[in-house]
């Protein structure tokens, strides 16, 4: 029987899955770097207080959201020895809040927000120096949540069109090892095609809910997962039971049901077994996702309630 890729994860986590550094021991810190035209973007990033070498990983966040709303996905990142980078882009905050832009500007300037710490690297390393870290500028994974995970997913070569003018739009990162999604849309017309995902050649992870719905946009969550079939670096986590923002614990900072922390717990840890098994080439990572699952009939990985 051919083993799906796909993760199907109950509500609740497996045990044991809080292991590794306090919270207390992650640090974090901002910075503003200013962009050719003039335009200044603030950055946060975060490490593990211990030193080591770093491999980064660049965090686009969705809409309406900032770098402050995920915390829960880049801690267990940080503890794992990664250096985590994200921008606060134009659209962050509620809307009223908000400089008003265009599509196209929106878009443009996603990218180059999540993109310039690869060609502004002195403030990151400088922080990584203050922990007696190093940055691994060579070994870069690229993350976002709904429209960032869009940001992620042109970063690693996905076959999209600009917005506004359909043009194409060449945005591949050299040096991506892995790409991590959480909620993309799916297709849209006129922006991003059925075959997107064609273009991308670094192993990808996906993850959705079976409530993870926005009427009107992503009727069907299925949808989000398009491009997911037939290879085997693509993995894709659905959790159920749900929705778009774990229940408020990603993007929008609201309390949630344990069932939604312990899926987010989970999803985080799956997400570490991933990076480290492409990023820092680390196969045997692949191994310990299968043994906390078992294969059903269908051929979809289910993880035990405990």
């Amino acid at each position: 029987m051919k083993v799906s890729r796909r993760v199907f994860l109950s509500g609740a986590a497996a045990a044991g899955l809080s292991g590794g550094p306090a919270l207390a021991e992650l640090l974090a810190e901002t910075f503003t770097l200013k962009h050719p035209d003039g335009r200044e973007t603030a950055y946060r990033v975060m490490a593990p207080s211990a030193g080591g070498d770093w491999p980064v990983i660049l965090f686009s966040h969705g809409a309406n959201s900032s770098y402050l709303d995920y915390d829960r996905l880049w801690r267990p990142w940080a503890q794992a020895g990664y250096l985590v980078v994200g921008p606060n882009h134009i659209d962050n905050g509620p809307p009223e809040t908000q400089r008003k832009v265009g599509r196209d500007e929106l878009w443009a300037a996603r990218l180059a927000d999540t993109t310039l710490p690869l060609r502004q690297k002195a403030p990151f390393e400088a922080f990584a120096r203050r922990r007696a870290g190093a940055a691994r500028w060579e070994t870069i994974a690229v993350a976002g949540h709904s429209f960032g995970a869009v940001v992620a997913q042109a970063l690693a070569g996905a076959n999209l069109v600009s917005p506004g003018d359909h043009r194409p739009v060449a945005a591949l990162t050299p040096g991506v090892l892995a790409c991590l999604t959480f909620s993309p849309p799916g297709p849209l017309a006129g922006f991003i095609p059925p075959d997107a995902w064609a273009g991308v050649s670094a192993p990808s992870l996906l993850q959705t809910g079976d409530a993870d719905i926005l009427p009107g946009f992503v009727n069907d969550w299925r949808l989000r997962l398009t491009g997911f079939a037939g290879r085997p670096d693509r993995w894709s986590i659905v959790a159920k039971g749900v929705d778009h923002y774990f229940g408020g614990l990603i993007c929008r900072r609201k309390p949630a049901p344990p069932a939604d922390v312990m899926a987010l717990e989970e999803t985080a840890t799956l997400s570490v077994d991933f990076l480290d098994a492409y990023v820092r080439a680390r196969p045997e990572r692949l191994k310990d996702l299968r043994r906390r699952a078992s294969v059903g009939d269908d051929g979809v990985l289910t993880f035990a309630e405990v």
